[in-house]
């Protein structure tokens, strides 16, 4: 082996300490570029968080307004099955009360005819009572006497309705007080007018100058006094069974049980027809 020299040496230093450079170099050019690549990626991190955090935010909204629409419809459902619950107990009244209404028959039409005929002939008629009866032995007398006294109670409230009055007292002289009166006229006009002028301005007449114990209704047939009967009759029990705030309400000439508080609304017109007599003629 040939002997080393210095320059050899002096050479083999050198390249080492260039190699030793090149390395560095290398080095931190690496660490340079692996540290923004470590930034663009936390950069990208971020920027994929925020996006993440947006839609997190845009879910939560959603889910609050699904929660709103979902109790909405639990509201909506709830109110559908109350009205169906109350359809279905309509539809049961109707078909209780269907049920129970009578089946027409050959028989039937003409009863319905008969009292339609005879609603409309008891139309032009009017029931007085109260007025005093005579005690004349004549009947022409008697009869007398009653156009008399039926002239001087209508005359006050419907002069027109005094002409031509023809009248009849309703069954048998007896000793409880006078017989109801019932006078005809020529149409239910003029019947129901007089009815509806006696119940009106009987009111706002001075307290001396009222009709004392007489009252004025329509009139009616069998069957309609028995119709009204059957509602007095039906108010007596449901009081007797523990219902309170009831009373009768009269509605186009007919009672009508409601609760006393909606009667305030139509007392006067209670009032006006509330001197039936609950027809015993």
């Amino acid at each position: 082996m040939p002997p080393t020299t210095p320059n050899a040496v002096s050479q083999v230093a050198t390249r080492a300490k260039t190699a030793a450079l090149l390395t560095l170099d290398v080095f931190n050019k690496t660490m340079a570029e692996h540290q923004k690549t470590q930034i663009e990626t936390l950069d990208q991190c971020k920027l994929l968080c925020e996006s993440q955090s947006s839609n997190f935010t845009e879910l939560k909204e959603s889910i609050s307004h699904l929660s709103t629409q979902v109790a909405d419809l639990k509201l909506d459902n709830d109110n559908l099955r109350e009205n169906i619950s109350n359809l279905n107990k309509r539809i049961q009244d109707l078909e209780a009360a269907n049920s129970c209404r009578p089946t027409f028959s050959a028989g039937t039409v003409p009863s319905i005819l008969q009292e339609i005929s005879e609603r409309e002939r008891c139309s032009r008629n009017v029931i007085i009572r109260g007025l005093k009866e005579s005690s004349s032995s004549v009947i022409e007398e008697r009869i007398s006497d009653d156009t008399s006294k039926i002239a001087e109670t209508i005359d006050p409230y419907f002069p027109e309705a005094v002409a031509n009055l023809k009248s009849i007292r309703l069954g048998k002289p007896n000793d409880r007080g006078p017989r109801p009166l019932k006078v005809f006229f020529s149409s239910k006009e003029i019947a129901l007018k007089l009815v509806s002028y006696f119940s009106k301005n009987a009111r706002g007449l001075p307290p001396d100058s009222r009709p004392r114990s007489v009252t004025m209704t329509r009139d009616r047939t069998p069957l309609e006094r028995e119709s009204i009967r059957l509602v007095y009759t039906e108010l007596e029990n449901r009081k007797m069974n523990g219902e309170t705030d009831l009373t009768i309400n009269y509605r186009d000439g007919f009672p009508f049980i409601v609760p006393l508080s909606r009667s305030s609304q139509t007392r006067r017109h209670h009032t006006s027809t509330s001197t039936f007599v609950h027809p015993k003629n």
